[in-house]
């Protein structure tokens, strides 16, 4: 989740901050709306996500019933998950790993 968010969240920030810093109108020059518009792009796919992610948070806050049944099946599933990509990746480091040693 921290490489989506990071980048997200400093995507946000450095379009936000040159858009409050900026003398002149963001609009008035093609290259500095180009600027602008590459800074923002990696919020796009992330947006949905993130609205989904702060839903299930306000809804597991006000009902404690959900809150304490998602807890349980939280602290099982996040390391079995966690195993399981370690797991894949080590893999596919092993499979990456002999493929550029043999050359292939």
């Amino acid at each position: 989740a921290s490489f989506i968010l990071l980048p997200t969240v400093a995507a946000f920030l450095i379009a936000f901050a040159l858009e409050r810093l900026l003398v002149l109108e963001p609009w008035s020059s093609r290259r500095l709306t180009v600027v602008l518009a590459l800074g923002a792009l990696p919020l796009v796919p992330v947006l949905p996500a993130l609205l989904l992610l702060f839903g299930a948070t306000l809804l597991l806050q006000r009902r404690p019933r959900i809150h304490t049944m998602a807890l349980g099946v939280a602290r099982l599933a996040v390391p079995l998950v966690l195993i399981v990509l370690a797991v894949t990746s080590g893999v596919e480091l092993w499979r990456d790993t002999g493929e550029i040693l043999n050359g292939s």
